[in-house]
């Protein structure tokens, strides 16, 4: 009986073995048809592509900064800069003639390496928001990054000292320990605004709910979606339209 009984023991055993090992083949089989397949297969035996191995941001860094370099110089306009935040809106539809130079994934490390680039233009007018990037991709905290956001501004005001500055926010995300950050850069990017030349545009507040940034305005918890970006259009338009008229009028090249 005790015999007959250990058999039936591992006979169940040996069941549910065969169940799990039949449920985790599934699940493999699924992950490799959405990954592509036998093909997929085939380059993680292989080795994959060098251009699959690029990591996105600095794929993304590099495109668009070569694509800033190549286009036309254009002088006196209002120019949008930061990172995917940034780069994820159609400003020029919003506002006819104005530039976007957001680059995603870009940190206020990086924006500081290339802001030449951008004052090298003279433009009238710069919305700037940046930081939300550095804790995550670069472990900086927010004195930090305002010491790379200050140098930023100084060098604006050294290379273009006629351009106005519109030093925007960072606006919330999913994550509490980003967010912590992004507060803590808001103070230190509201200090830093003279109210001549540098000022500061407060988006935070209209952006978050119960601590995280409102479901209802973003799709992945960190980007902002289409009413997302109506918001923050709707907020920086006062300060736009000072300088509109007179950006539309440019001739465009």
């Amino acid at each position: 009986m005790h015999a007959f009984m250990k058999q039936a023991n591992l006979s169940k055993v040996l069941l549910v073995s065969l169940v799990l090992n039949a449920i985790a083949i599934a699940l493999v089989a699924r992950s490799v048809y959405f990954r592509g397949g036998w093909e997929y297969v085939r380059t993680r035996f292989e080795g994959a592509p060098a251009d699959k191995s690029i990591n996105p941001d600095m794929a993304n860094y590099a495109h668009r900064q070569t694509l800033f370099e190549s286009l036309p110089k254009r002088t006196g306009r209002i120019v949008f800069v930061g990172d995917s935040l940034t780069q994820g809106c159609e400003w020029n539809e919003f506002y006819p003639g104005v530039l976007n130079r957001g680059i995603g994934g870009d940190t206020s490390a990086g924006l500081l390496k290339r802001i030449g680039a951008i004052t090298e233009m003279k433009p009238r007018v710069i919305f700037l928001m940046i930081g939300s990037n550095d804790l995550y991709n670069l472990g900086l905290g927010p004195e930090q990054t305002l010491a790379n956001i200050r140098a930023t501004v100084a060098e604006i005001r050294r290379s273009s000292p006629q351009t106005m500055i519109y030093l925007e926010s960072n606006t919330p995300t999913w994550s509490v320990r980003l967010n912590a950050h992004s507060r803590a850069v808001n103070q230190g990017l509201r200090a830093m605004a003279d109210g001549k030349s540098v000022f500061y545009i407060d988006l935070y507040p209209s952006f978050i709910k119960a601590d995280v940034l409102n479901s209802g305005f973003t799709s992945d918890g960190g980007h902002l979606n289409g009413p997302g970006y109506m918001v923050w259009k709707r907020l920086i338009d006062p300060y736009v339209q000072q300088y509109r008229a007179s950006a539309e009028n440019e001739e465009v090249d």
